[in-house]
């Protein structure tokens, strides 16, 4: 397979799942407060989850690389996901009750959005695994470049969305989240293996070694602050913004426009930035503190629009960040593994946090809540102050696989087409 070939079958997966997000991070709040949610209980129902996929996340990751199979880990939660967030279309308040049917929302968004997480960091495993293979090779490829098909993706499809569902009603969002799942599970078709490193699998233990190296945890605990910022926007953003009297029309092209300004920066970070990780982690946790604290203060259009262009800096810095530090840093052989820590403490833990505090905080003050999130980024600030250079240290490899393994790998590979 030719790395072009390989590198635009990444792409269209990167594009399927993050289409799925397109709808569930601006749209998710809204939909559930369709459904007669209040503020508490969509904050209870966005931390339970976020802090449940966190824990069950790296588990999968950790199978995967251990047993190589990773495409076929990705496809199978992909369906799941799909048929679990079918299952909602039930809606049992005119014959259960008010609490019944809340029960019953918060057990299968939770176990919709459990069941499509390992989904994400897998892909992004895969992918970084074949930058770190053809950069070996002397090739140019940067995870920003194929970044840019996900952040692509959640554009069109966030942005679309808010066009249609303006006067509709918020069942909708339902339809477009299953919708975008099942999409997604077809886009791992096309999902290639990784890249052959000439190393053994992930030996047992990996897990619990990543997470002893100090550097490691200084990252994703830095990340998980500054990213964890990003919890009341995602779970109150549009509901406050519709509370101004904003349109959700409007709303999807303040989304659209956040993942514009991250497309932009993937875009120029791929040819010409580069800058060391650890100052791009500084320029995401300002970005971030500047952000959160004129969404405090404003809202009205102007300053909206003005103000997701940092976008690019509070997430799409952090994250490329965190992602060239893993890839300079983590052998092959434990990437996926990585990326699915990074997915619990800082995709997971750190925004659970962040949202568990923003419920009460935004039921009582509104966008006074964002004040909070400042804070969070200040603290991933102080954080990263301890993180070293990523050139510090040069990943390593366990030993070359026996002949063994490399049959056993071979026919695990046929057996996935």
């Amino acid at each position: 397979m030719t790395h072009e070939f390989a590198r635009h079958r990444l792409g269209i997966a990167f594009a399927g799942t993050f289409a799925v997000l397109g709808i569930t991070v601006p749209y998710l709040g809204l939909w559930l407060e369709g459904r007669g949610l209040s503020e508490t209980q969509i904050s209870l129902v966005m931390t339970v989850t976020t802090w449940v996929r966190a824990a069950f996340t790296p588990y999968v990751g950790n199978r995967a690389d251990r047993g190589g199979r990773h495409r076929q880990i990705v496809r199978f939660f992909a369906i799941l996901a799909t048929v679990l967030t079918a299952l909602l279309f039930f809606d049992l308040r005119s014959t259960g009750g008010p609490s019944i049917a809340f029960a019953f929302v918060f057990a299968f968004t939770l176990l919709a959005n459990v069941a499509f997480m390992p989904v994400i960091p897998l892909v992004d495993g895969i992918v970084v695994r074949t930058v770190q293979h053809h950069q070996g090779l002397g090739g140019r490829t940067d995870y920003a470049g194929l970044r840019i098909w996900a952040s692509s993706s959640f554009l069109v499809v966030a942005l679309a969305a808010g066009a249609f569902l303006e006067g509709r009603s918020p069942e909708w969002i339902l339809v477009l989240w299953c919708a975008m799942t099942g999409i997604a599970a077809l886009s791992t078709i096309v999902l290639p293996h990784p890249p052959s490193t000439g190393v053994a699998r992930a030996p047992k233990g990996t897990f619990w070694k990543l997470l002893r190296r100090r550097e490691l945890v200084v990252l994703f605990v830095a990340n998980a602050l500054i990213q964890g910022s990003h919890g009341c926007y995602y779970a109150f953003g549009s509901i406050w913004w519709e509370r101004a009297g904003h349109s959700r029309d409007f709303i999807g092209v303040l989304w659209a426009e956040g993942v514009l300004a991250e497309i932009a920066f993937f875009f120029f970070a791929a040819r010409i930035l580069t800058v060391r990780p650890k100052i791009l982690l500084y320029v995401g946790a300002l970005a971030a503190m500047v952000r959160w604290s004129i969404v405090a203060t404003r809202t009205d259009a102007i300053s909206l629009v003005a103000v997701q262009w940092l976008h690019a800096g509070s997430f799409a810095s952090t994250h490329l960040a965190t992602m060239r530090w893993i890839q300079k840093q983590v052998a092959p052989e434990r990437v996926v593994t990585a990326q699915t820590l990074l997915a619990t403490i800082g995709a997971g833990l750190g925004p659970g946090l962040a949202i568990a505090i923003s419920g009460p905080l935004f039921r009582a003050h509104g966008g006074g809540a964002f004040w909070a999130m400042t804070a969070f980024a200040a603290c991933g600030a102080g954080i990263a102050i301890f993180l070293p250079r990523a050139d510090s240290r040069r990943p390593t490899s366990t030993p070359h696989p026996t002949a063994t393994d490399a049959a056993e790998s071979d026919r695990e590979r046929d057996g996935e087409g």
